[in-house]
């Protein structure tokens, strides 16, 4: 019993991680917001920030 709990507890440790990283591209500001353009995996994403914040370089997205 104690091996098939340290076996499920080693698998969660290992499980794939479904992320990538978003890598900064342009910006453009409007009003009170900041749309900050990310490429990633050869695709655009967009983040919307205060325009008083910067721009993050890389961000993490879920796939």
């Amino acid at each position: 019993m104690k091996k098939l709990l340290v076996l499920l507890a080693l698998a969660g440790l290992v499980a794939p991680a479904l992320a990538s990283t978003g890598f900064y591209k342009f910006e453009s500001v409007g009003g009170r917001f900041r749309i900050c353009h990310y490429n990633v995996m050869a695709s655009d994403y967009a983040v919307t920030v205060k325009v008083s914040e910067q721009c993050p370089l890389t961000i993490d997205v879920a796939l």
